[in-house]
């Protein structure tokens, strides 16, 4: 099977579901929105996280010097010598002796960003109840547990911080708005890091391009190859439910560059290569993943001949150089500044060594973090161990719980504030005591320049208007304190079977965010090509004394930000599936609470909107709004405003024989606007 076979069968799969994106894996969480703006430049810092898939040996990554004696009785075949011309780097004279530390000899580019001050080590990282199983331990790191029976492992960590940052933004990506926010490189496997039990698709997954990426990397050049271009008009064609961020990645690739900064002829420095690039070409993507396996050194970590060579040297070395590569090339593009990289693995190795040259899981490992504001030095003491230590570390050896060092990370660096940091359930770790002084203070976002999630949870709020003005026989209303009209109401108009009675309403407006963004409610239905939109912001009428005995004439004043974020969320839809046709914006109004209206079937709308068009627009002190006439009962009735893409004519009569209803109703039991989803009707309010 030749490589692009390989690739089709890779991306036949559904949205959610890795594949491959220049050899790296890659999973989108979702679209990038404006944040408040602050003057640390928060808001573009990036964080790369260099997976070391299969659990580090660290004890002979970082090598303990007091210690030296007892290290080598633990480890006789094995050790790395502190002698001769493959003997362990020396770190930093002047650290504390429980601090001091030899580097494996193959780790020269560490210990040049180190001297530069652009490294920083954290001892001993491990967390409560470690498990030594890689999949249950790097679950429970990534959903930031601490080991126990009783742990959830519905969502990760970061998953948990952007659905707070960016709530309900996943796979609706706008034209402005189109980079995901997550990218994993490097495998194929979904990672829970980004995993949320209700927030889909926050993790974009972009291995499949991996070859490609790379085959344009080599010729430094941004033209593409016959091949290549069947290929992405393959997954163009074919995979639009799990590609939808596709377009933003090649455009940002297409138009970085990477210095004349040489890399190693390595994947994982391709990987870093890539994200170098993608971030000068202008990506806003916030975390970048990627990956590097082979860490799980059972056997042949080192050869019989020379414990400096072997797998590991192989794995670490390949770290070091990448990222030295990387490093230098984000400085001389001059996004050094916005960018930070720590490493990640599931767990460490024993102390001890087996039998076959090698060693077996763990539970302490030393993580690594870098960038040009990065507090240099070692954190925490080496974990000690004597000649009679049965394999791992005691628990009381371990310095920090991993999750000290991603809360750092996510408050002190990307600059999440408390609520976030609560809802990413790492608030026990981002207190003043057991956060790592990891960040130089002058670049530290804490405390005066954190970024907040939307303001509230908007689910269900309700904004009260009042009657505010009488002009010309209208009523107008317009929201609690302030002048800004919100609705009119013609008590008496003149005509046949108009209202000739007195009554007094309140006007209520129900402004929703559990399913944005920016307060567009969707029901999609991708692999049909057919949507529903509503616009979050709806409308009630109560009365407060009175009744009517005739019809009136009602006004709605426009949200314009709202209607274009509207027409866009609906236009994009309608591009990523290539649907027939999308409505213009459709007002609706219910002729009750109760009863089901009339304009509405109970299986949904029909198809023809020339009762929902047949409505006057105009403005009012330079306000624009709706007008709908011959308004009757209009106690306890509501309305709202909506957009339905199809993926037929909508001048047809049937699909497959059968008449067409549309994608929205109104649920008379609950009382609730819904849209179909191809499967379920879901509320809009």
């Amino acid at each position: 099977m030749n490589r692009k076979e390989f690739l089709k069968l890779a991306t036949t799969a559904t949205f959610g579901t890795p594949f491959l994106l220049n050899g790296l894996h890659t999973q989108a969480l979702d679209n990038f929105v404006d944040l408040p703006i602050t003057n640390m430049g928060i808001n573009d810092r990036v964080l790369v996280i260099v997976r070391m898939a299969g659990a580090n040996d660290g004890l002979n990554t970082i090598i303990p010097v007091k210690q030296y004696r007892d290290y080598v009785a633990l480890r006789p075949n094995i050790h790395i010598k502190e002698s001769g011309p493959n003997k362990f780097i020396p770190l930093d004279s002047t650290l504390p002796d429980n601090q001091l530390s030899g580097l494996h000899p193959v780790l020269t580019g560490f210990k040049g960003l180190y001297d530069a001050g652009k490294m920083g080590i954290i001892n001993g990282v491990g967390y409560e109840a470690p498990n030594f199983s890689h999949f249950r331990s790097q679950d429970t790191m990534f959903a930031g547990k601490d080991g126990t029976s009783n742990n959830d492992l519905s969502s990760g960590m970061f998953g948990r911080y952007i659905g707070a940052l960016h709530p309900g933004l996943a796979n609706n990506p706008t034209a402005e708005k189109s980079d995901p926010l997550t990218l994993q490189f490097g495998t194929t496997n979904p990672c829970l890091f980004y995993g949320h039990d209700h927030e889909q698709g926050i993790e974009y997954n972009a291995t499949s391009l991996q070859d490609d990426f790379n085959n344009q990397l080599a010729r430094k050049s941004n033209n593409t190859s016959s091949e290549y271009q069947e290929l992405l008009s393959f997954l163009t064609n074919t995979e639009r439910a799990m590609d939808r961020y596709y377009n933003a990645i090649q455009r940002v690739f297409n138009a970085g560059s990477n210095s004349a900064t040489p890399y190693p002829d390595t994947d994982l420095a391709k990987q870093l290569k890539t994200v170098a690039r993608m971030i000068q070409g202008g990506s806003k993507t916030k975390i970048f993943q990627v990956t590097l396996g082979g860490f799980d050194t059972h056997a042949n970590q080192v050869r019989t001949d020379a414990s400096h060579l072997g797998s590991h040297k192989i794995r670490i070395g390949t770290v070091s150089n990448a990222i030295e590569a990387f490093q230098k090339d984000i400085e001389i593009l001059g996004l050094a500044d916005k960018m930070m990289t720590v490493t990640f693995s599931e767990f460490g190795r024993r102390v001890r060594e087996n039998g076959n040259f090698g060693t077996d899981h763990g539970t302490l490992s030393p993580f690594f973090v870098f960038g040009s504001h990065v507090k240099a030095g070692v954190y925490g003491s080496h974990p000690l161990f004597t000649n009679t230590t049965d394999f791992q570390y005691s628990e009381s050896e371990r310095k920090y719980d991993y999750r000290q060092l991603f809360a750092t990370l996510m408050q002190d660096w990307l600059g999440a504030d408390d609520a976030i940091m609560q809802e990413a359930e790492l608030s026990t770790f981002s207190t003043q005591e057991k956060k790592i002084p990891l960040i130089l203070g002058s670049k530290n976002a804490y405390p005066d320049h954190l970024i907040s999630g939307p303001a509230s949870n908007c689910e269900n709020s309700t904004i009260a208007a009042i009657k505010v003005k009488e002009d010309n026989g209208w009523s107008y209303y317009a929201t609690e304190g302030t002048t800004d009209y919100v609705f009119a109401i013609e008590h008496t108009p003149a005509g046949i079977g108009a209202n000739t009675a007195d009554f007094e309403a309140s006007i209520t407006l129900e402004k929703l965010c559990d399913n944005p963004p920016n307060n567009v409610h969707q029901a999609q239905h991708a692999a049909s090509g057919e949507g529903t939109f509503g616009l979050g912001l709806y409308w009630n009428v109560v009365f407060n004394n009175g009744t009517t005995n005739g019809w009136v004439n009602l006004r709605w004043f426009k949200d314009t930000a709202l209607e274009a974020s509207l027409n866009q969320v609906a236009s994009n839809f309608k591009t990523s599936t290539e649907s027939a046709q999308q409505s213009p914006i459709l007002d609706l109004h219910t002729d009750s609470s109760i009863q089901l209206p009339t304009q509405l079937r109970p299986e949904g709308l029909k198809t023809t909107y020339t009762a929902f068009l047949d409505k006057n627009t105009g403005s009012y002190l330079e306000t624009e709004y709706i007008q709908y006439n011959v308004v009757n009962d209009l106690d306890n009735t509501g309305g709202g405003r909506f957009i339905k893409v199809t993926n037929f004519n909508e001048n047809s009569t049937s699909i497959n024989g059968a008449l067409s209803e549309g994608t929205i109703r109104y649920n008379k039991t609950t009382n609730k606007l819904q849209g179909f989803t191809g499967s379920v009707w879901e509320d809009f309010h």
